[in-house]
């Protein structure tokens, strides 16, 4: 709890303080760096050890989360806090972690419907910015609006098909068969 609070704090001290101060290179470094983001993360390691509190809290619960977030956001929005893209805080993406994690305990049942076993989760993880960075790149702006995000969501999914089929998969068959 001491290296979350560390990290949660010094992710809010950038993100609220001093990016607004640093400009630049140097601005970029730092929020493209550890330090900024590492709350996150950290997030997921201490929900992983409050099983209970989860349980508790965000399963089944999926719709208060959401409704709460979004008049949390318009509150937010309202005294002139950004909440969006890499300029979003701490206060807006912490719910937004809340909503995610509740969504994901409460249709427990969906991926198993929707993708009958094939684990896309680190293909779209491992593919998606590099096709973000890709379509910026080609397309510049034009990349950021709604057929962008379809050109991102499709090409990013049928590489992270791509990458269970022909990668993980087989890799996690020659893992059990080296036990």
């Amino acid at each position: 709890m001491v290296a979350f609070s560390v990290a949660l704090l010094s992710g809010m001290a950038y993100l609220l303080w001093l990016r607004p101060t640093v400009h630049g290179l140097l601005q970029d470094a730092l929020l493209r760096s550890l330090p900024s983001w590492l709350y996150l993360f950290m997030v997921g390691m201490v929900l992983e050890a409050n099983t209970d509190w989860v349980k508790r809290w965000l399963t089944g619960k999926f719709i208060y989360w959401l409704f709460g977030y979004l008049i949390w956001i318009v509150l937010l929005r309202s005294v002139g806090v950004w909440t969006t893209g890499n300029d979003a805080t701490p206060l807006s993406l912490l719910p937004l972690a809340g909503v995610v994690v509740s969504g994901a305990f409460t249709a427990r049942s969906l991926s198993e419907r929707i993708l009958k076993g094939n684990d896309i989760s680190y293909g779209v993880y491992l593919y998606h910015m590099p096709v973000v960075n890709t379509l910026i790149a080609a397309y510049g702006a034009a990349a950021l609006g709604w057929a962008g995000l379809l050109v991102c969501v499709v090409s990013t999914t049928a590489l992270a098909v791509a990458s269970w089929q022909w990668v993980e998969r087989p890799a996690l068959r020659l893992k059990a068969n080296l036990r």
